[in-house]
């Protein structure tokens, strides 16, 4: 069972970077989007290293977004703004729109790859990737889920720049 379960990730990542080197080679035909939140108990405004005043800090969600050979971008929101599917689609939707004001259009392949978080899995985002095939924003909308207990290496990265 261990030995399924290694074979299954790593058959995993390797796709992972396939998609992401499709991405970064052939940008007119394909993209790849990560989209993942950065551990909470580092985004805490002031940042005391690792010190607990809680009732003296403001807390804040910071959402990356890696657009594989296109950049990476932060949205910031605070704790008025829930952290949900609404802010993953939104996030989704303004890297899709910042691609097609510099490119002119989007590619036909997009892969979008996302953690089994319950904001990601939602019947609205697979929803809002139907209707962007549907009305041939793109022609194909692959979802990408990461195995259980394993994180993005790319976006986990960056954040660990800013943590």
């Amino acid at each position: 069972m261990h030995y399924l379960h290694r074979s299954a990730y790593m058959n995993e990542r390797m796709k992972y970077a396939e998609r992401r080197q499709l991405a970064c080679k052939l940008p007119k035909s394909y993209m790849s989007i990560i989209i993942d939140g950065m551990a909470q108990n580092h985004c805490k405004l002031p940042w005391y290293c690792n010190l607990k005043d809680s009732e003296n800090s403001l807390p804040q969600h910071l959402q990356g977004v890696l657009n594989h050979g296109r950049g990476f971008t932060i949205y910031r929101t605070f704790h008025n703004v829930r952290s949900g599917a609404n802010l993953a689609i939104h996030t989704f939707l303004r890297t899709l729109e910042d691609t097609m004001a510099v490119e002119g259009s989007l590619p036909e392949t997009i892969f979008l790859q996302i953690d089994g978080g319950s904001e990601n899995t939602a019947k609205c985002v697979l929803g809002v990737c139907e209707l962007l095939v549907a009305r041939r924003i793109t022609k194909q909308l692959v979802i990408a889920r990461l195995i259980v207990g394993h994180t993005h290496e790319d976006i986990d990265a960056v954040f660990a720049k800013y943590g």
